[in-house]
């Protein structure tokens, strides 16, 4: 081979080289579609319940109950098929994002790393990497080195530690306790993004002009855990943006990776949707089977007078109470409710943002057991445990970076309104539930717990909650079509009912709020007034509509930052009606290809050209 040949052998391999190996880097999904689906019969459910086992698909919202909002994304090999069997089984679908991608591309671009040393620099304008937020965290105890103390709480699979942040203002009573919750699935990136921002603000609290905030941030003691998950994080910010799980592994010849360490506490252990190591939802080989799940209890099992546990969560702008596998209110619902009221209407008011509050059944549509916390609020009786979702429920996990700022401020007001309507009640609570705690070690000294903290965190051997009791469900289900079949439920007149209603829970993000109501579901009023940024005109209503067919219009201008809809339209083709709904947002500047196939992007294509010419001149 003369040396002419070898040069062009060298480039060939290079190019090689430069086009295969960013496709090996990482899971992408180009022109994978999320759908929202909504299934009105049993059939439906089980459909959805068994849809992974024949499709290439990821749950963003795993299958719930009737009249509940089903989220997922569908490869393009398999969505010719799947729209098939869609309309064989008068399903209703919704198009939310026609290429999941291309919204997660965007998400990533204004990322800038933290400058350590300069804490200006964490400023939650893009999504931080778990070195960045560590690196903070260590930082904060320099600037503030009597208020913060940062530990490690546990290691995980992969050797990567679980840090916590404890703060104690100067002048702090030193009485009730705070823990905040984050990052306990990887793909929920707003939800370490809260944690650090809420953290940085009590930090601040003294120069805030917001007194109530000022004598909130004062009159406890913090725990912060931003990323209780952080082997699932940095997975999925370079391998798999959608990884939910944490990265352990399962099986010999073929490995499964992960499990779903928000269904890996001990109550109600292994109820719900997906009980297999492929599944999304995991539970785990046995309850406190994880590294993540056993720190944190070890860390909130060492700590007295502990008034609230909040979890971070995204998406869909959900309050969720205790327990999340059982319908009923049980314990204080009622009263943590009234509260929960108090936060939705704080939000609304103040940045018309809408929040639903409810337990798990009546928001998400579905009964899980395993939680964090429906353990902590029966083994720890803390009085108001909860979780909040944030995350508008049309953006999903691709809520774009020029929205994490106001998604903190909504979730800070929430979070301020409801602990300084319920300072009264907490103070009172703590110390009658401290009373009673018998089966926990009464000697503990929560102040310790940073100082050593690896070594001094006891582990809980107590006995768990026996939750088959409270599994027991004795009340009739709020969305059960009584002693109707499936015929009679896919009546004309049902049919119309529940095209209006998905149509409203799609537009307006809209499910019952807490418990109630003698019908089937809470109808909306199809006479409401129109979202002011939602104008009329984006609205069509079009006939003989091709099956998902994407229509050409013209981008319309928003005034605000929720997305709006293309079109609404019905198909008059089959014999029942499909809801058909395309979706237009304000941050999207780009056309959708729906022909184009393949994970190789155009950056990729175009090395690909220029190498090539390069090594045709030689």
């Amino acid at each position: 081979m003369n040396k002419m040949n070898q040069c062009k052998f060298i480039h060939i391999c290079y190019v090689i080289f430069i086009l295969f190996i960013p496709l090996c880097d990482g899971r992408r999904y180009r022109n994978f579609t999320l759908y929202r689906a909504i299934p009105i019969v049993e059939t439906h459910l089980n459909f959805f319940r068994e849809l992974n086992k024949f499709y290439e698909v990821v749950f963003w919202r795993g299958p719930g109950n009737l009249y509940s909002p089903i989220d997922f994304i569908i490869s393009p090999n398999d969505k010719m098929m799947f729209l098939m069997e869609v309309d064989k089984q008068k399903i209703f679908l919704a198009t939310i994002m026609p290429d999941v991608q291309k919204d997660f591309d965007e998400q990533i671009q204004p990322y800038a790393p933290y400058i350590p040393k300069d804490l200006k620099t964490f400023n939650w304008k893009s999504y931080a990497r778990l070195d960045d937020i560590y690196a903070w965290m260590d930082d904060l105890t320099q600037e503030f080195p009597r208020e913060v103390t940062v530990f490690n709480i546990g290691t995980t699979y992969e050797g990567r530690q679980i840090k916590a942040a404890r703060v104690v203002l100067e002048g702090a009573r030193r009485g009730s306790k705070i823990v905040i919750e984050g990052g306990i699935h990887g793909r929920e990136w707003i939800s370490p993004a809260f944690v650090t921002y809420l953290l940085n603000e009590v930090l601040n609290s003294t120069n805030s002009k917001d007194e109530v905030f000022k004598e909130i941030a004062t009159n406890y003691e913090w725990y912060f855990i931003p990323v209780l998950n952080p082997d699932g994080y940095e997975f999925s910010h370079v391998k798999d943006r959608l990884w939910r799980k944490n990265r352990r592994p399962f099986g010999t010849t073929v490995v499964q990776y992960g499990v779903d360490l928000n269904r890996n506490f001990g109550i109600a252990f292994g109820t719900g949707f997906g009980n297999h190591t492929t599944d999304e939802f995991y539970p785990g080989p046995e309850e406190f089977s994880e590294a993540e799940s056993s720190s944190i209890r070890k860390l909130v099992g060492s700590l007295t007078n502990i008034a609230y546990y909040i979890a971070i969560h995204s998406y869909g702008n959900f309050i969720i109470i205790p327990y999340s596998h059982v319908k009923e209110h049980l314990d204080n619902y009622d009263d943590v409710a009234l509260y929960c009221d108090i936060m939705v209407n704080s939000i609304a008011n103040k940045y018309n943002s809408h929040y639903l509050y409810g337990n798990s059944f009546e928001t998400l549509g579905s009964l899980n057991g395993g939680t964090s916390t429906s353990y902590f609020k029966k083994k720890r009786k803390i009085p108001f445990t909860l979780s909040l979702h944030l995350g508008e429920l049309d953006y999903g996990f691709a809520l774009p970076a020029n929205s994490i700022i106001r998604t903190m401020q909504e979730g800070f007001t929430g979070v301020v309104s409801l602990m300084s309507a319920s300072a009264k009640s907490v103070n009172r609570r703590v110390i009658d539930n401290d009373d009673d705690d018998d089966d926990e070690d009464t000697s503990r000294n929560s102040t310790d717990i940073p100082d050593s903290a690896a070594k001094s965190l006891k582990s809980d051997d107590d006995n768990d909650y026996d939750n088959d009791e409270e599994r027991t469900n004795k009340n009739p289900n709020l969305y059960e079509m009584n002693n109707k079949d499936d015929s009679e439920i896919l009546s004309s007149s049902t049919i119309e009912t529940v095209s209006s209603n998905a149509i409203n829970l799609t537009k307006h993000n809209t499910l019952p709020k807490h418990g109630g109501g003698d019908s089937k579901f809470d109808e909306i009023s199809n006479n409401e007034e129109p979202m002011a940024d939602v104008p009329s005109k984006e609205v069509y209503e079009l006939k003989n509509t091709k099956l998902h067919e994407d229509l050409p219009f013209e981008r319309p201008s928003l005034a605000a930052d929720r997305p709006a809809f293309k079109n609404l339209a019905y198909d008059t083709k089959f014999s029942q009606p499909r809801m058909i709904t395309h979706v237009a947002r304000r941050t999207t500047t780009h056309d959708y290809d729906d022909n184009a196939a393949g994970n190789i992007s155009a950056i990729h294509i175009a090395m690909l050209t220029i190498i090539f010419m390069i090594v045709t001149t030689l």
